[in-house]
């Protein structure tokens, strides 16, 4: 079987997903121990020094691609949380963003950014929300 000859990882054992994430956990960790921070911190502030990557899109890849708990705040989201009271009203998306880190454990973050966003998309329109089906209606200040 070949030989990664870098990493010294079988090429063919794991797919190319797999590879991405050995290597990737493999140098945060090397970066966390240089920074003396944790990986997590560490990892946000690299991907967001790179030119074009904001914190949204720096936190998708840290919480799908390396499990790392971020929360991703995209508008429907926003939208959401806006309206539940779950963050002020005239907070930014990056605010929204720190507000998650404090407001949910590391393990609910995952469920908690697939639920707003699939009820974003589904029923709390931003233009025509539908109060008639909404089951979390009693909590929205939208109404």
């Amino acid at each position: 079987m070949p030989w990664c000859r870098r990493r010294k990882l079988p090429v063919m054992a794991y797919s190319p997903i797999e590879q991405g994430r050995l290597l990737g956990h493999r140098a945060l960790a090397e970066i966390a121990a240089r920074h003396r921070a944790t990986p997590a911190q560490v990892a946000l502030a690299w991907l967001t020094a790179i030119g074009g990557i904001g914190v949204k899109t720096a936190s998708i890849v840290l919480l799908f691609c390396f499990g790392i708990p971020f929360m991703p705040v995209d508008r429907h989201v926003e939208r959401v949380s806006k309206r539940l009271g779950l963050v002020p009203a005239k907070s930014t998306p990056d605010d929204a963003h720190e507000i998650y880190g404090h407001l949910l454990p590391p393990e609910r973050i995952y469920e908690a950014h697939v639920n707003l966003i699939t009820h974003g998309r589904r029923l709390c329109h931003a233009l025509r929300p539908e109060h008639e089906r909404c089951p979390l209606i009693d909590r929205c200040r939208f109404v």
